[in-house]
């Protein structure tokens, strides 16, 4: 009886054996299936047409037999559910059945994203482009529904997924797992927030009235440039009114001649640039918190008689060189120009000069570029979305635009999309480089800027910094070779002067403030927006090279917690700037050893304890190490 018992279990683990052969091959089609349809839609996203995005449909719903196949098998079969119990092995089962059915569930999440692209690709509704994108919006909602019940599904089993000891492959397939549920969250974040904001901006609820800010980021200010012209603009259910712009000097002139009142300005711009002058609309971006700065342009445009408005958007020559980029080239009546993304920077500064500017509304040509270039992007063909809609979020991550508005659940979602270009202090650290240009001149195109910031850790937990921020005056290589009178016309005698205010937490003590190596110390020390901040004027002469140098420390900074000892700095960018390099060096505590840094969640590359980066975008750095 015990042979024939041995030999029936034989055949019995022999046939499970073909059978999970056969399971094994239909994962592996599966599995490729789904790395395929994964490849597809990364690679043609919004591009790939209706009958592409059928046959992909197609395949993942036989990917997702094959997926179910195999779970049923694992789940059905005695001695895997007998295995389960066993240390170790059962780890490995249970993360198989467990991945076997997350399969299933990810063949059925692209299915549903296959439909969003066919429900793009469905012929759209009369109206202009952006309409027809929300309309787009609306019509995907069911398709995104099921991939959050999807996703939701995939997480509960991701759950079950346990253990720190899977065999290699699980490991990978359950790591995999996670990296797309986070890209898949963010997507169906990002959707559900584009959903509720593009309606609202676009005055499907009623007219919307926005006032645009052209910033001149060439002339620095710490919203992002200087405010030479305005515009208004009105958005009805997605249709964009006409665009009225202005350039500030009239707006300013309206409001005196009708016996304005003197605005008192900051300090700084009172004894550096404005002197007798009251305060206007062109320096009203001097707080690096836009929503504040944005309620200052408002203040002065409603001096000059401008109807008030719901918001206000702001824009600058980044923005407009990355427009042209994917609209194409502009033709600029008015000037008889045509305007490429090469061009725009150096245009737009060329033909401000006062001769060059049409008589009738005075308007600077930054006006006449933002009214035929706004109507570019409500024009902009549906097989420009994806980038379109990739550039936009590139351009507020960079703060090359940022948008406020009144309404306070408008301007929540703009917070979550990262577009309001506000002020984010927290309990951490926190770090802000504010210019401002006060000679009237354009050389922020051609000054260059890099920061080296030391920062060294105490055992009381707090953080001494030195924060070595060095200017570069490049106006001699640049002018080389052209209009002498353009580039006095533009930069004057050349002479780059900058009031610079670093933004620390509360609490924070300036040590000390030089300027090549001279001490000098600050002009001002304010409470500004939460935070403190340490102001200095200075000069940088044609072909030279200027540091300024902040030693201050903060403390409280370091938590410790299991024998680890944890710092976060939030190093927020300069809206209108291109992204200075940063190198940050790290003197730790004696006989202290360093677990890990990081910059914006990844493992940062150290050379020694120096972290390299820039300021493209804001930049998190979290440093953990331990004691001996």
């Amino acid at each position: 009886m015990l042979r024939v018992a041995l030999l029936a279990l034989v055949i019995l683990v022999g046939f499970r054996g073909y059978q999970y052969v056969n399971a094994y091959n239909d994962l592996r089609q599966a599995h490729a299936t789904l790395r395929a349809a994964e490849s597809a839609l990364d690679d043609e996203r919004l591009a790939m047409t209706p009958t592409r995005a059928g046959e992909l449909r197609d395949s993942l719903d036989g990917a997702e037999g094959r997926f179910g196949s195999a779970r049923d098998l694992i789940a059905g079969d005695p001695l895997a559910r007998a295995a389960e119990h066993l240390p170790f092995v059962g780890d490995q089962v249970t993360a198989s059945r467990r991945l076997a059915g997350i399969g299933e569930e990810a063949a059925r999440l692209g299915q549903s994203a296959a439909g969003v692209l066919i429900t793009f690709g469905e012929p759209p509704g009369e109206g202009n482009s952006l309409q027809s994108l929300v309309e787009f919006l609306y019509r995907a909602g069911p398709a995104f529904a099921e991939m959050e019940e999807t996703a939701a599904r995939i997480r509960d089993e991701r759950s079950g997924v346990a253990g720190n000891r899977l065999l290699a492959p699980l490991a990978r397939a359950r790591d995999d797992i996670d990296r797309a549920l986070e890209r898949v969250d963010g997507i169906l974040v990002d959707y559900g927030r584009a959903r509720d904001l593009m309606p609202a901006l676009l005055g499907y609820g009623g007219t919307q009235r926005y006032l645009i800010l052209p910033q001149n980021n060439t002339e620095l200010f710490p919203s992002g440039g200087l405010m030479s012209s305005y515009g208004v603009a009105e958005f009805e259910a997605g249709d964009l009114g006409p665009l009225l712009f202005e350039d500030f000097a009239v707006l300013f002139s309206r409001w005196q001649s009708g016996g304005g009142q003197y605005v008192e300005p900051p300090r700084p711009l009172r004894d550096h640039l404005l002197r007798t002058t009251s305060w206007g609309l062109g320096e009203a971006g001097w707080y690096p918190d836009f929503p504040r700065s944005a309620r200052q342009a408002e203040f002065f445009t409603e001096l000059g008689g401008v109807e008030p408005v719901d918001g206000v958007i702001a824009i600058d020559l980044f923005f407009m060189e990355g427009l042209l980029d994917l609209v194409g080239p502009i033709e600029i009546r008015e000037f008889g120009v045509t305007v490429t993304s090469d061009t725009v920077t150096l245009m737009s500064l060329e033909l401000t000069r006062d001769e060059m500017i049409p008589e009738e509304g005075r308007k600077v040509f930054l006006s006449y570029l933002a009214e035929a270039a706004f109507p570019a992007i409500f024009e902009a063909p549906r097989d420009r979305w994806d980038d379109l809609l990739a550039f936009f979020q590139r351009m507020a991550d960079e703060k090359h635009i940022q948008v406020y508005s009144h309404d306070p659940a408008t301007q929540e979602l703009i917070e979550e999309l990262g577009w309001d270009g506000g002020l984010a202090p927290g309990r951490d650290d926190f770090l802000l480089l504010a210019d401002t240009s006060v000679n009237s001149t354009k050389l922020n195109l051609v000054v260059e800027q890099s920061i080296d910031l030391e920062l060294r850790f105490n055992e009381d937990t707090s953080v001494d910094h030195v924060v070595d921020v060095t200017y570069r005056n490049e106006l001699p290589t640049w002018a080389a070779g052209r209009d002498p009178e353009l580039v006095q016309r533009l930069m004057l005698d050349g002479l780059y002067g900058d009031y610079l205010r670093l933004f620390a937490p509360l609490g924070s003590t300036l040590d000390s403030l030089l300027i090549d190596g001279q001490g000098v110390g600050a002009e001002a020390v304010e409470q500004e927006m939460g935070l403190l901040s340490f102001g200095r004027y200075f000069t940088v002469s044609p072909g030279a090279e200027r540091r300024v140098s902040f030693a201050y420390d903060t403390p409280n900074l370091v938590e410790q917690a299991g024998g680890l000892f944890h710092y976060r700095l939030v190093m927020q960018k300069q809206a209108g700037t291109a992204g200075a390099p940063v190198s940050v060096s790290l003197v730790l505590p004696e006989g202290a050893v360093l677990e890990y840094a990081t910059v914006d969640g990844q493992i940062a590359e150290t050379r020694g304890v120096t972290l390299e980066t820039d300021l493209s975008v804001d930049r998190v750095i979290e440093i953990s190490y331990r004691l001996p």
